[in-house]
């Protein structure tokens, strides 16, 4: 397992709060760019010579789409 799919390791779900499947539905979508490698990519793309940011920029990329798709949530 790579370091970027960490993130779902041990991964639940509760059903207490509202409008919860539109917002599940996005944890496939996000799986889907980490085993397709494109969160690794973006990554690797986005290297910049003597530059070491704390973040994986192919991650924060990735995830950041994700919450475009989720939209505001109304």
């Amino acid at each position: 397992m790579s370091k970027l799919t960490e993130w779902a390791t041990g991964l639940s779900l509760t059903t207490d709060a509202k409008k919860l499947v539109g917002k599940a539905g996005i944890v496939p979508v996000r799986r889907l760019a980490d085993r397709v490698g494109l969160t690794d990519f973006l990554g690797g793309a986005l290297v910049r010579r003597d530059f070491h940011p704390v973040h994986d920029r192919g991650q924060v990329l990735v995830s950041a789409a994700c919450a475009v798709l989720l939209g505001r949530g109304r």
